[in-house]
């Protein structure tokens, strides 16, 4: 069951779309999950880091309570407004709430700001 949980029988791909360094050298990561036999679309997430994660590591972390947050649209963008505040956005509202899937006030210390991004429903 734990490799369920961990990714091993994840078939889809997984790249990293943006990386944003914190003064304290903490990494806000965006990563996108892709995969061209999926009926579903892309999966794009948000990960805070102290290192560049690679593949494997997306992977890994793409099912865990590590995503800050996780949604169908490839509008994201993240920066640091402090080394504990987070800011995450989309341009022009260009998501909608039924596209997001994890969406976290805060994590590990940091809080977690939205900007043109609908609550969760």
């Amino acid at each position: 069951m734990y490799a369920v949980f961990q990714g091993y029988f994840d078939h889809g791909q997984f790249r990293t779309q943006q990386v944003e360094s914190s003064t304290g050298k903490k990494l806000a990561v965006i990563g996108e999950r892709f995969d061209q036999e999926a009926l579903s679309s892309n999966q794009y997430f948000v990960l805070t880091d102290d290192h560049l994660s690679s593949a494997k590591e997306l992977r890994h972390a793409y099912d865990t309570d590590e995503v800050i947050f996780r949604a169908a649209s490839s509008c994201l963008s993240v920066r640091w407004e402090s080394l504990q505040h987070l800011l995450i956005e989309c341009p022009n509202e260009s998501i909608k709430s039924g596209e997001i899937a994890v969406e976290k006030e805060s994590y590990r210390g940091v809080t977690v700001s939205y900007i043109e991004i609908p609550k969760k429903h």
